[in-house]
């Protein structure tokens, strides 16, 4: 079975919140490591601020994620959050969750180690 990282880094503006992706393959296939990538950005006014310090942005996108790999030839492995650039804003969600989010949709607990580099997004 093949193993996958999701790094994550963010952007913190006065009026948004943009958290980009990449989905890396520790084996590359083809010569391409790199099997998803992208970005998703809130309006800060749009969205509890309890929404963004609870790490649901990233919990989402793990799901999503996750749902978009194929089961049975790909397995989570880790989970890497550049420092945010605003803590009073956006928090990284827990390990706890994080494992839960994908134990729902995997149907076991995985073992998915959790990192917090300290370079910005």
């Amino acid at each position: 079975m093949n193993q996958y990282t999701i790094n994550f880094n963010n952007r913190v503006t006065r009026e948004t919140v943009t958290i980009n992706y990449k989905v890396i393959l520790a084996d590359p296939e083809e010569h391409k490591s790199i099997t998803q990538f992208g970005n998703v950005s809130y309006q800060r006014f749009a969205a509890p601020a309890s929404f963004f310090m609870s790490g649901k942005p990233a919990l989402n996108l793990i799901r999503d994620i996750d749902d978009a790999m194929d089961a049975e030839k790909y397995l989570l492995c880790n989970v890497n959050f550049a420092t945010s650039e605003d803590e009073h804003v956006l928090k990284v969600p827990s390990k706890a969750d994080i494992l839960q989010i994908v134990a729902d949709h995997q149907g076991q607990t995985p073992q998915i180690k959790v990192a917090h580099q300290l370079l910005l997004g």
